[in-house]
């Protein structure tokens, strides 16, 4: 029988996939970043350079640049939520600290100007949207004592906003909103805090109560006042008819007649005296 040969075993050129590989790797790389048309992406903003230098903004959509020459950096101009920890100290030298969280976004048409001067959206945060944070809450805070920055919140708060808002308009930043969560004291101060609350509360207790007494006792004084009124102005109607009535009869005789026609009862006296003053009304009486 024939001796079978052992198949040749295949000769693999490594050095030469490793060599063409390399050479594609770099192609593509030339492709993806020198490629002449850009896609610019909702919510975005390029900034076209001449070599490394910032001209011009594309807007979103398709965009054409010169390959090699000319490149592009991406801004977002979407609202960002910045969120920081403050640190301050009130007018009366209180430490105070809060949490601030702030939504933002670039201007679109200032990009350029934000890409020259801080660089892209991470250099934006550090270098400006947290020191204007930090700086417009001490100088908010700094023009109250720490009370007035508990009663007085939305007042402070609307100072940081105005603050931040000069401070990051003036750098193509816009400020939409500011949350700023309930300022924060030492240990000490805020026990001094609620001893000062519950002593002002147990005091308008106690003033609620006095001026309820006081009521009641005004109250009670009207009552008797009214009441000496009424009866001293029923005896000075009762004296008066009196008056009246004394000076009715001394005036007019005729009127006892009256009154004792009034009161009599149709009947005769059984005796009858001799005194005139007597018969005389018996007589008008008898006819």
């Amino acid at each position: 029988m024939p001796v079978e040969k052992e198949p040749k075993p295949v000769e693999v050129n490594v050095g030469k996939w490793i060599l063409w590989g390399g050479i594609g790797l770099v192609i593509a790389l030339l492709v993806l970043n020198y490629f002449p048309v850009v896609v610019i992406n909702a919510g975005e903003r390029g900034v076209l350079m001449d070599f490394g230098k910032p001209v011009a903004i594309l807007n979103e959509g398709i965009n054409v640049r010169i390959p090699f020459f000319q490149s592009t950096a991406i801004m977002n101009v979407r609202t960002v939520k910045f969120e920081a920890e403050a640190e301050a100290a009130s007018k009366d030298l209180q430490d105070v600290k809060s949490t601030v969280a702030l939504n933002y976004h670039l201007d679109p048409t200032r990009v350029l100007e934000i890409y020259r001067d801080i660089g892209n959206n991470a250099n934006v945060d550090s270098a400006l949207i947290s020191p204007a944070i930090q700086e417009s809450i001490k100088a908010a805070t700094a023009l109250y004592n720490a009370e007035e920055l508990i009663t007085e919140r939305p007042i402070v708060k609307q100072k940081i906003e105005d603050n931040l808002f000069k401070r990051l308009q003036a750098r193509g930043i816009i400020t939409e909103t500011l949350s700023l969560t309930d300022f924060k004291f030492s240990a000490s101060f805020t026990q001094a805090i609620e001893a000062k609350q519950v002593a002002q509360q147990q005091a308008l207790q106690a003033e609620n109560v006095l001026q309820k007494v006081k009521v009641e006792a005004d109250q009670a004084i009207a009552s008797a006042q009214g009441s000496a009124n009424a009866t001293l102005t029923k005896a000075q109607a009762e004296a008066n008819a009196l008056k009246i009535q004394s000076q009715a009869l001394k005036d007019n005789q005729q009127v006892l007649t009256l009154r004792y026609i009034e009161k009599w009862d149709g009947r005769l006296p059984t005796v009858l005296g001799t005194n005139a003053g007597l018969l005389l009304p018996i007589q008008n009486l008898t006819g």
